[in-house]
């Protein structure tokens, strides 16, 4: 079986298995979701709404949002240059590899008359292509080190993308770089388009090619002499120039050659070509048969959620047709950890370590109860205190570069949740607190206190608070004393009334007040804070006390 044989069967496999998961996850968005609905009936609302779209004003919308958001990444740019930088290395150095590389006899050949992949500009272009790729990995890997929340939301599939990635292009840099060395290569070029028996005629080629091209060939080392040089130049301008412009213009793949020139015979020796060309298509088809379980999936989720979001009006939208749009939101998902990082209750996250409170993770274990894979009653528990803690203040939705409503996907999560007997804590803890069981509870764990301060404890240090003067500006600022005529008699304590019970030493009955439990995250009464005190983070310190709380007292009833 000849290589070419090999890699067409490759390569119809690879595509098989691609075409497959591709309507396998496309149809999983009319299947998936809680609700009650069928496919039929939510693959039929889908259409519609299609059919609507196509011939609706509203589609010219649709196409110029996958244009900007799609191909260039505008609305990721305008949040994070780095992470903009890395889509779009990657993003256009893969097309780029796909047009002037992988697809290159199918498509590129038929584009461009005379192609040939060795000549400029196309060698010249497929190196930068894989430049930007490698640097794009690069970002990626640099991001994943620098940004904790990105770190730590790091799994299997970004290790498997990257690994493969990484493969790919180490394996395309090695295999052009050895041919660019190998005296084999240059042989069969000559066995096919000149005379073998014109053994003189062949030595003056192999001078010039060994002089400008970088072959090493054993046994013949420069410098050579002009004439032999000249002759050489004929030679390859008659036979070979038409189809082979000079390596150096490969500057990736030219720079690499020279590193591995020495180890030239070794290479030739174990056919090394042969088993990085094997090496380099295997992974190659393997990525291209596991793109659509992949990471690499969000390439066409991400744009076509963008462009459906910003068309349709969700607040009229059928409920089953947006079930589906929320299918489609939870493959768009990056998982670029920006709406970990800008949620409002991370200071509990601090404390309780549940990491269903991030948004982030939050999504990852909804993805699961979304397409029906059965949770353990531990796992549900964690994921209701973590929907329980949100306090819908919106961050997330709007720092979302997928552009995904993560806030619908919360209420349709507590609505699963309740539906499943697992209704929201939030109620119970601050049932708890204004009861006075909290303050109870939390005297009776007192001897482990510091040990579950391990957030920034910033309400249990009552020196935090000696700078505020009560300026009263955190109370006059805050919405959720502005929503009532006698804010103290609902909140039980404003928020100035807050700080100083701490200052005092107060905590557990500052636990009691509803300012604690009502507040909205909007960070207003910290931002204007005079003194720099942070007044919205003590708020959700206290609050995840008051979750602690509500842990202990479960675990004595039980």
């Amino acid at each position: 079986m000849t290589d070419d044989m090999i890699y067409n069967i490759g390569l119809t496999v690879a595509l098989t298995l691609f075409g497959l998961g591709f309507f396998h996850k496309i149809l999983g968005w009319f299947r998936h979701g809680p609700g009650g609905h069928s496919f039929g009936r939510r693959l039929a609302h889908g259409l519609r709404g299609l059919g609507r779209l196509v011939f609706s004003r509203r589609l010219p919308v649709f196409g110029w949002v996958l244009v900007r958001d799609g191909l260039f990444q505008i609305r990721l740019l305008r949040r994070d240059f780095p992470g903009w930088l890395m889509h779009v290395l990657l993003f256009w150095g893969f097309f780029g590899l796909l047009l002037m590389h992988a697809l290159d006899n199918l498509l590129t050949a038929k584009l461009f008359s005379g192609y040939q992949s060795t000549v400029n500009p196309f060698l010249a272009l497929r190196n930068l292509f894989g430049v930007m790729v490698l640097v794009g990995v690069g970002l990626a890997v640099w991001r994943r080190v620098r940004r904790p929340a990105l770190r730590r939301m790091t799994g299997q599939t970004d290790v498997i993308a990257l690994v493969l990635l990484g493969t790919i292009l180490f394996s395309g840099f090695m295999l052009e770089a050895t041919k660019i060395n190998s005296p084999g290569r240059f042989q069969a070029m000559v066995n096919e388009y000149l005379d073998p028996g014109a053994v003189e005629e062949i030595v003056k080629l192999k001078a010039y090619w060994a002089t400008h091209y970088g072959v090493r060939f054993a046994g013949l080392e420069g410098p050579f002499p002009p004439p032999t040089l000249a002759r050489g130049q004929k030679i390859h301008q008659a036979s070979c120039a038409e189809c082979h412009s000079r390596p150096t213009w490969a500057f990736a793949s030219w720079g690499l050659s020279r590193v591995l020139a020495p180890l030239t015979p070794g290479l030739e020796r174990v056919r090394a070509i042969t088993i990085l060309w094997y090496l380099h298509f295997l992974a190659c088809f393997i990525g291209l048969a596991y793109l659509p379980f992949s990471k690499f999936w969000h390439l066409l989720a991400t744009p076509l959620s963008q462009a459906l979001n910003q068309t349709l009006d969700r607040e009229t939208m059928p409920p089953a047709r947006a079930m589906t749009l929320q299918a489609l939101e939870l493959d768009a998902c990056t998982r670029c950890a920006a709406c970990a990082e800008a949620c409002s209750v991370v200071q509990s996250w601090k404390c309780l370590g549940n990491e269903t409170i991030l948004p982030a993770h939050k999504l990852a274990a909804y993805q699961k109860v979304f397409r029906g894979k059965r949770l353990t009653e531990p796992d549900l528990l964690v994921l209701q205190e973590g929907q329980s803690i949100c306090t819908n203040c919106h961050r997330c939705t709007d720092v979302c570069p997928a552009g995904i409503d993560l806030h619908e996907m919360w209420r349709t999560l507590e609505v699963d949740l309740h539906q499943r007997g697992y209704p929201g804590s939030f109620t119970w803890a601050r049932v708890l607190a204004e009861k006075g069981k909290a303050g109870d509870r939390l005297a009776a764990v007192e001897p482990r206190w510091s040990e579950f301060q391990t957030g920034l404890d910033l309400a249990a240090q009552t020196g935090d608070f000696w700078a505020c003067f009560e300026c009263v500006t955190c109370t006059n600022g805050c919405p959720v004393v502005a929503n009532y005529e006698d804010p103290g008699e609902v909140l039980g304590l404003l928020p100035h009334q807050v700080m100083r019970a701490l200052r005092l030493g107060l905590k557990e009955e500052v636990l009691g007040a509803r300012m604690v439990w009502d507040c909205l995250a909007c960070y207003q009464c910290q931002e204007e804070c005079p003194q720099g005190i942070q007044v919205a983070d003590i708020l959700y310190e206290l609050r995840a006390m008051g979750f602690q709380s509500l842990r202990d007292y479960a675990g004595n009833k039980s």
